[in-house]
């Protein structure tokens, strides 16, 4: 159903609306998936409109996918978060791959669409596409012209606007930024809300304000040349974001009752890049949800939490029983981790944690991340800072940099019982001689990894280059270095020639650790 309603929208736009289609494909692409959205929504529901569940399994615990955020918003701002997008007007032969044109030409300008209905409301909005229709009627537009119908049919200067939409890759991120409420002389409130913008997109928001007794008040705050009476919307004064470039907005109510919550862009339709700090209150919205182990799709517009029941074996513990988590904000922000067990002959607890979130000073591709591990004789923590300069979508080749510092901290009676040193290697070691030792370690990588395509010819090549992982306690320390080889491809036959190499040198005694596994160097 959905290839069929995209297909029979593109009657109208690149068939009845002329737009050229090599040159603009944002005119007529994601004005049909725009398209395609509403007839699905009409058709089949706002929320669960695109999956094709037919086993209990899958109904029972797959999420539901709607089409406005499967073929819309998420993989345009997946693309923004790993700075790979690329304007609205981006053409198929501009690049030298299909994803950031299909993200382009299809999402992007879907993206604007919803941007232009939060605007207008959805009344004005389709009978603005309608002038848009009628007045190119078997002609041939282009994005000037599509920007003066739409003024003429609302009234408004939108030129300033779209063009951020045709021309630049800007982010758009509004957030609520606090409230302050004090009592008036008449025994009511006075409610003062702070808006923030940090993307440099400037789009008009609107503002829901919830009531303790569920009702709902609209706002909307529009920039310079932008304010358009929606029905139920009141519309506050002009936010100066294009002339002065204004990040910050303020807005008082008066009101005989306190606030219960306050929700920027409520009904979602804006691209926000970061849709967790739209709303009051201490914690982001949230999806829970059972990890089903196969089928997922991220929220656009709340945080998505995991949860499962977890039991593995080993020896030393027997059976250990626990939970895993897992959560994270469009699979890129906020990623956090916990597996938590006991072991059920041991009694000891298993605690693996981590998170990890971009790094906005070192750009997009790169973040900063922390793990905590608690197993069996090991206590390990671990800070990372990891930066991609990965310039293609679907290419693996890409140039990664990683710093590593960590402290892991060692219990020999435990090790012994986990892990026993063999009886050769502990005649070199006096008793107890990295009995509860704390060892810190670092590791500083840089992978390069290179493709080369000629026809149905690869050629790749990949270098570690600089990896060291040092480890010391009392003074002592190890490193650890690799080089990795080059590999060449035609059809099903690959040859790869490798090189590896591995130095381990300092002033005893010395531990070294790599990958949470223990060697004890010899004492001479």
């Amino acid at each position: 159903a959905l290839l069929l309603y995209h297909e029979i929208g593109h009657q109208w736009f690149m068939g009845q609306v002329g737009s050229n289609q090599v040159d603009r494909p944002y005119l007529d692409e994601g004005f049909t998936t725009h398209a395609e959205h509403v007839i699905m929504e009409k058709y089949f529901g706002r929320h669960d409109n695109w999956n094709h569940y037919t086993t209990w399994y899958q109904k029972t615990f797959a999420p539901p996918i709607s089409d406005r955020n499967q073929r819309g918003f998420r993989p345009f701002l997946l693309l923004m978060k790993q700075g790979l997008d690329r304007p609205g007007l981006f053409t198929y032969d501009a690049g030298e791959e299909y994803v950031p044109y299909r993200t382009s030409a299809y999402y992007k300008s879907a993206s604007m669409h919803y941007s232009l209905r939060s605007i207008l409301g959805d009344s004005a909005y389709f009978a603005a596409m309608r002038h848009y229709c009628d007045d190119w009627f078997f002609a041939h537009p282009y994005e000037e012209d599509f920007t003066r119908a739409m003024e003429e049919a609302t009234g408004l200067e939108l030129d300033e606007y779209l063009n951020q939409w045709y021309f630049s890759r800007k982010r758009i991120d509004y957030a609520y930024a606090g409230k302050k409420t004090v009592r008036t002389s008449e025994g009511g409130y006075r409610h003062t809300i702070t808006l923030k913008r940090y993307g440099g997109f400037v789009a008009p928001v609107d503002v829901a304000v919830i009531w303790p007794q569920g009702d709902t008040s609209w706002y909307t705050v529009p920039p310079e040349g932008m304010a358009f009476a929606k029905p139920g919307y009141r519309v506050l004064p002009l936010w100066p974001q294009f002339r002065q470039g204004s990040r910050k907005y303020q807005f008082a109510i008066k009101a005989h009752r306190p606030i219960r919550k306050v929700i920027v862009d409520p009904h979602n339709l804006l691209a926000d890049i970061n849709r967790l700090n739209n709303s009051s209150g201490l914690l982001p919205p949230i999806e829970v949800r059972f990890d089903n182990l196969k089928y997922d799709r991220t929220p656009v517009n709340r945080y998505a939490l995991r949860l499962r029941p977890d039991f593995w074996y080993d020896e030393p513990n027997g059976v250990l029983l626990g939970v895993h988590a897992h959560g994270s904000y469009l699979q890129t922000d906020h990623r956090f981790s916990l597996d938590a067990a006991l072991g059920t002959e041991s009694w000891r607890p298993y605690v693996d944690a981590s998170y990890a979130t971009p790094f906005a000073p070192f750009g997009p591709q790169s973040s900063v991340g922390y793990r905590v591990l608690r197993a069996d004789y090991r206590t390990y923590f671990v800070n990372s800072w990891e930066k991609s300069f990965r310039k293609w979508v679907s290419r693996p080749d890409r140039e990664e940099f990683t710093l590593k510092l960590g402290l892991l901290d060692l219990d020999a009676d435990q090790a012994d019982r986990f892990q026993p040193i063999p009886a050769k290697q502990r005649a070199y070691l006096p008793d107890r001689t990295w009995d509860a030792r704390t060892t810190w370690f670092a590791q500083v990588s840089a992978l390069s990894l290179h493709t080369f395509r000629y026809g149905s010819y690869w050629l790749s090549s990949s270098n570690l280059l600089g990896a060291y992982e040092t480890s010391g306690d009392d003074g002592g320390f190890s490193v650890n270095e690799e080089r990795a080889g080059l590999t060449f491809s035609s059809g099903k036959t690959r040859w790869r020639a490798r090189l590896f190499a591995l130095t381990t040198t300092g002033r005893p005694p010395a531990q070294y650790l790599s990958h949470l596994s223990r060697v004890a160097s010899a004492r001479r």
